[in-house]
């Protein structure tokens, strides 16, 4: 508890008076507040991957997309829907594929140095980029994903 009698929510990261322990006795309305601060900090987050100045994509510990930022749709001119649940390294040039399994290894590592890469896009000809894997855990520590940041590169 705040020295002010705040609690603290982890949703926005704020001191929210709202979150007393009179309102915790009402539980129907704290739900609907919190599911509230929770859409909106999705939507924030969704937003921010949208419009950040380099890709992003999101890859699952076996190395399948979960997540494809629009700037990866407009590189590879891949449809996002065709983009979610495919390998990573079927988007990877063959003699690439040796860098490529360094994003898959970087759950191994806390700070993963940017390298550079081929990807392929739909036509066939080739993009290169320079990626930076950070893995991601949840709560108790497993692995449950590899954000991939990247820029396009020559």
């Amino acid at each position: 508890m705040h020295e002010y009698g705040h609690n603290f929510c982890a949703c926005d990261f704020a001191w929210r008076p709202e979150f007393d322990i009179g309102t915790l006795a009402q539980p129907a309305r704290t739900a609907k507040k919190i599911l509230h601060f929770a859409r909106t900090a999705r939507a924030m987050i969704a937003e921010l991957m949208e419009k950040h100045p380099v890709g992003i994509w999101i890859i699952d510990p076996a190395g399948k997309t979960i997540y494809a930022s629009e700037r990866l749709v407009q590189l590879l001119g891949t449809p996002r829907s065709e983009l979610v649940g495919k390998p990573l390294f079927t988007l990877v040039f063959p003699k690439d594929l040796n860098l490529a399994q360094r994003l898959l290894d970087a759950e191994n590592h806390d700070h993963t140095e940017p390298f550079h890469i081929r990807l392929r896009r739909n036509n066939g000809l080739a993009v290169g980029v320079d990626v930076r894997g950070t893995p991601m855990h949840n709560a108790i520590g497993l692995l449950t994903g590899i954000i991939i940041t990247f820029s396009v590169s020559d």
